[in-house]
Formats: structure tokens, sequence, C-alpha cells
């Protein structure tokens, strides 16, 4: 299974940078106006928002390459998380391109959201 690239740095990401978890859950309403909520999965899904401000182009280059191979949304990858460099072994982009911006000469930004697969 292919590997989400790190940095030059050894790192995945840059800061400022951001982890949510989110939960699935469905709500039941009663006639009697009460409400019962209950979780849809056993544990929260993983997202990560990563903003890379000033990685050089061969990162830029990487990164661009990785997210062609995996097609963006339909790629299954392992992620590394930068907070607890826990491994989640089932992971794709959440969104269906990639925007590298030139900062300057050699230097790019991009933001990029991977999503844990249930």
């Amino acid at each position: 299974m292919a590997m989400f690239p790190s940095l030059s740095t050894g790192s995945v990401a840059q800061y400022p940078s951001s982890r949510t978890l989110l939960s699935r859950s469905t709500l039941l309403r009663f006639l009697d106006g009460s409400e019962q909520r209950f979780s849809l999965s056993r544990r929260p899904q993983h997202v990560w928002a990563l903003d890379m401000n000033q990685i050089a182009l061969d990162e830029a280059n990487e990164l661009a390459t990785f997210f062609q191979e995996q097609a963006g949304e339909a790629g299954d990858f392992s992620f590394v998380d930068p907070w607890d460099n826990t491994t989640y072994p089932h992971c794709t982009f959440d969104q269906s391109t990639l925007e590298l911006c030139a900062i300057e000469e050699g230097v790019y930004r991009c933001r990029v959201t991977i999503r844990e697969k249930y």
C-alpha cells in the first residue's frame, strides 16, 4: 500500500494544520417528541487539514505525483498522524483536485485534506 509522502524535514505537514474527529450518528424522533441518538460507527473518523505554506519544488512535485497516482478521492493509502505518529492504513484525499500555488521561485503552497476511510 502507498504511503503519504513526507517533506524533506521528515514531517508530513507544516503549521498551521488541524485534525478533526467526526462521529457519524443518527437521530430518531418519537411521536411524543422525545429523541434518541446513536452512533453508526465503532469509533470516530479522523480528518486532517494539512497546510503546506512553504514547500520546495521537489516536494511539490512529489505531492502532485502522489495525488495523481492515487486518483484524488479514489485512492487508498497509509498516513502517519503528525500529532501522535499513529499510522492509519486506509486514508484518502478529501478533494478532487490539488492546487499548488507558487509563492516565489521554487517555493509553493497548498492545502491537502485527508480523510480516514471506515
